[in-house]
């Protein structure tokens, strides 16, 4: 035995929190989207990017809404976030995260907005987004915080199926008879 005094795990025991960490940070890197659920929500999903061990996300103005994300920043109620595997597009890992506004200016700020405008697809303003972005739009950080909900080795085995969201639509009618159209022929 040894006097080292760490709490490093013994030689030949897995390290479960370092491996979790690994997991959700290589699941959420490699995803280009994910699922976030807020507190009494529904999950939406959200583009993002991984950074220094945290994901960033934008919402409002002309970005993505996620209903709820301002409540959770300042309430201090962690989000959950579920990201889908590249190989097979099921579920990998569900982590809690907490969520914190990132302010316009900030070092943060200022490391993150040029990867987001990177990789946000056709932005309507081109390379005026980081300004429309601090006056429009509120950019979340989401770290993880907490035991992983669901791993690949602990998968929840309920369906995770939701009541369809409202929608003005309505269900399509028969197309009403017209002159001098040719009928369809019926497959046998």
């Amino acid at each position: 035995m040894s006097d080292r005094g760490t709490t490093e795990p013994p030689v030949g025991v897995a390290d479960p929190a370092g491996r979790d960490q690994a997991l959700v940070a290589e699941a959420t890197r490699k995803s280009g989207l994910v699922w976030v659920t807020v507190p009494g929500g529904r999950p939406r999903p959200v583009w993002h990017i991984w950074h220094e061990g945290a994901a960033y996300v934008l919402t409002g103005g002309r970005e993505q809404e996620l209903p709820g994300m301002a409540a959770a920043a300042t309430g201090g109620r962690p989000v959950s976030v579920t990201v889908a595997s590249k190989d097979t597009g099921g579920r990998l890992v569900t982590w809690p995260a907490a969520v914190a506004a990132v302010a316009p200016g900030s070092a943060d700020w200022a490391a993150v907005v040029p990867l987001l405008q990177a990789k946000r697809l056709n932005p309507p303003d081109g390379d005026e987004a980081p300004a429309r972005w601090a006056r429009e739009s509120v950019l979340h950080r989401l770290a993880p915080a907490g035991e992983l909900l669901e791993s690949p080795d602990r998968l929840s085995t309920s369906s995770h199926a939701a009541e369809p969201a409202d929608t003005p639509a309505t269900t399509r009618v028969r197309v009403p008879f017209t002159l001098h159209r040719r009928p369809r022929r019926k497959r046998l």
